[in-house]
């Protein structure tokens, strides 16, 4: 009986240490406190596909924090798929960085269906970020990275009722240099929330454990696993602030439009990535 309730002491201290490990505190990273975003902290970036437009966009600091604002207009040369349009805010130092938390509140959103094309128009506002490469990484490119991401979306072919909104949590490999496409290793849907309410999102990585941990506002946490080899930094190390846009082709005019108005507040990140 001894010899099993010291096994038990060690496996719990075991495994007591990895978690305490994974689980690095958060400290605050930007609170929008400035009158304009500190260059030392973030830059931005635009990412869009080929026959996509983004005709208005916003990101400044309002009220305490950072406003962000786009309208992309799909493709219109076919109707299939979707093409992609990110409006990114990114963290100018990712490599640190493990985990990610901020206050997030998305203000309105609009995601065009194409009645010809059956694949849905998808908006989201996310958290996200490169962690590791499960292979041996080329410079700049995203192939075989792994990246981590929670983010409040709706779809065009949503069942949901007008204002809700979707929060997820997933973790996908991306299978091209450019992250064009992916492979998803595993994802959740970790609950519903109505447009114009704030919650607070977080990601951590757990990299002696092997999963992401998800939380969504006061819900408890969500850890999602994976099994593929994370020792290897990723290829284009990233971490941001972003909106996802993946709109439907649509040859049928009107152009459609993805829209999303949203706020985040107080970003925080492990410890160690603190400035």
């Amino acid at each position: 009986m001894k010899a099993a309730i010291i096994c038990v002491t060690i496996f719990s201290m075991a495994m007591l240490g990895s978690f305490a490990h994974a689980l690095e505190p958060f400290a605050l990273y930007d609170k929008f406190s400035s009158k304009i975003l500190d260059e030392t902290k973030w830059y931005g970036s635009e990412t869009i596909a080929a026959g996509v437009d983004i005709l208005e966009q916003v990101r400044q600091i309002s009220g305490g924090r950072l406003h962000v604002l786009s309208r992309f207009y799909g493709n219109m040369s076919s109707n299939t798929g979707t093409s992609r349009g990110f409006y990114k805010l990114e963290f100018a130092n990712p490599d640190p960085i493990t985990a990610m938390e901020a206050t997030v509140q998305v203000k309105s959103v609009e995601a065009d269906g194409c009645a010809a094309n059956s694949t849905p128009t998808d908006v989201s506002a996310a958290i996200q970020g490169a962690f590791f490469n499960t292979g041996t990484p080329t410079p700049g490119s995203e192939l075989n990275d792994v990246l981590g991401l929670i983010y409040i979306q709706r779809a065009s072919n949503s069942t949901d009722k007008p204002g809700i909104l979707e929060v997820r949590g997933a973790i996908s490999q991306c299978n091209d240099a450019t992250c064009a496409t992916y492979t998803v290793l595993n994802s959740t849907t970790l609950g519903t929330i109505k447009a114009g309410a704030t919650t607070t999102l977080s990601i951590q990585w757990d990299q002696p454990n092997h999963q992401f941990i998800f939380k969504f506002g006061k819900l408890a946490p969500v850890h999602l696993a994976y099994a593929v080899s994370d020792t290897s930094s990723p290829g284009l190390n990233f971490k941001d602030l972003r909106f996802r846009n993946y709109i439907a082709n649509c040859m049928t005019p009107p152009r459609l439009i993805a829209f999303m108005e949203a706020y985040f507040g107080n970003v925080f990140v492990n410890q160690s990535a603190a400035p």
